[in-house]
C-alpha cells in the first residue's frame, strides 16, 4: 500500500516517488496522479522497493501511464529520496531498472538539494534514415538514432531558436512504432544546448537520458570530446564516458510529500 508520494525534480523534470512492495499501479491512477490540473502533477512516477540482489529495484511510468525503460533525472531523484528517507546508510548503491542495474553515488547533500553521479550504461548510435521533411522548418545538419536503453532521435541544427518542438515531437512520434524521445541540439562554444520532447510526456524542462544521447551523438558524428556539458532548458548536466560506459552528474531537489486518497487495484 502506498502511503505517500515524495515529489522531486532533476532540473525541472519532476517525479512522484513512492516505496511499494508491489511495483504495479493502475494505469488510470498513474494518469490521474500525474495530471497537473486534476492530480499531484509530474512528468513521471517511480515505484521502488529493496532488492535482494541489488540494493533497490524500480519501475518508471510516464504521464500517459505507460512504463518507461529508464530516466537519468528520475534515477537521481530516486537516489536522493532513498537518502532523504534514510533507507540505506550508504552514499553509493545500485538500483535495478528495466534495462539493468545502475550505480549511483551521492556526492553531496545540502538541505533539500543533492548532487549525484550516476551510471547510464552502454550507448549505441547510428545515423537516422528517417525522412524528416516537413517536421522542421530549420535546416537539419545531422539526425541520429541513439539508444540509452530507451530510444532517442537527436537532431543537430545551427540554431534551435524558433523550432516548434511540440509540433515536431508529435510528428516524429508517428514515424516510430513505439514512439521516440526527440532532442534538438546545437553547439555553443564547448557546451551543447538542447530542448526535448519526451515520449509519453511531451515538452519537459530536462531529460537525463536525452542529454547522454546528445553527448553520444556529438561524439559519434562530430568527434566531440567527453566530458561535455549539456545545457537543458532547466539546467546543465555533465556527461562522460569511462571504458565504454556513460555516466552523468547533475542535481536533484526534493519538493515535499503528498498522500493519495484512494488507489485502484492494478
Amino acid at each position: 500500500m502506498i502511503k505517500e508520494f515524495i515529489k522531486a525534480h532533476g532540473l525541472g523534470n519532476d517525479f512522484l516517488i513512492a516505496v511499494s512492495d508491489d511495483l504495479t499501479l493502475n494505469k488510470l491512477d498513474i494518469v490521474r496522479i500525474l495530471d497537473r490540473n486534476r492530480g499531484f502533477g509530474g512528468d513521471g512516477l517511480i515505484l521502488f522497493r529493496p532488492d535482494e540482489t541489488y540494493d533497490f529495484e524500480m519501475k518508471l511510468f510516464n504521464q500517459d501511464g505507460g512504463e518507461a525503460e529508464i530516466s537519468g533525472n528520475g534515477l537521481r531523484c530516486l537516489a536522493h529520496v532513498i537518502n532523504y528517507k534514510n533507507l540505506t546508510p550508504k552514499m553509493s548503491f545500485t538500483v535495478h531498472t528495466k534495462v539493468g542495474p545502475r550505480f549511483l553515488e551521492i556526492i553531496s547533500v545540502n538541505n533539500n538539494k543533492a548532487l549525484i553521479f550516476e551510471e547510464m550504461g552502454e550507448v549505441s548510435c547510428k545515423e537516422s534514415l528517417m525522412d524528416l521533411e516537413g517536421v522542421f522548418s530549420n535546416s537539419v545538419i545531422a539526425a541520429l538514432e541513439v539508444s540509452v536503453g530507451n530510444p532517442h532521435l537527436v537532431v543537430f541544427f545551427d540554431s534551435i531558436d524558433g523550432i516548434d518542438l511540440e509540433y515536431a515531437g508529435k510528428k516524429v512520434q508517428a514515424l516510430y512504432k513505439d514512439g521516440i524521445n526527440l532532442e534538438v541540439a546545437t553547439f555553443h562554444e564547448s557546451d551543447i544546448l538542447m530542448k526535448v520532447f519526451e515520449r509519453g510526456v511531451g515538452l519537459t524542462q530536462s531529460c537525463g537520458s536525452g542529454s547522454v544521447a546528445i553527448a553520444k551523438a556529438a561524439q559519434y558524428y562530430f568527434q566531440t570530446g567527453l566530458p561535455v556539458k549539456v545545457v537543458n532548458p532547466g539546467g546543465t548536466l555533465t556527461v562522460e564516458e569511462r571504458e565504454s560506459i556513460f555516466y552523468m552528474t547533475g542535481e536533484s531537489e526534493i519538493i515535499g510529500s503528498v498522500a493519495p486518497i484512494e488507489l485502484r487495484p492494478a
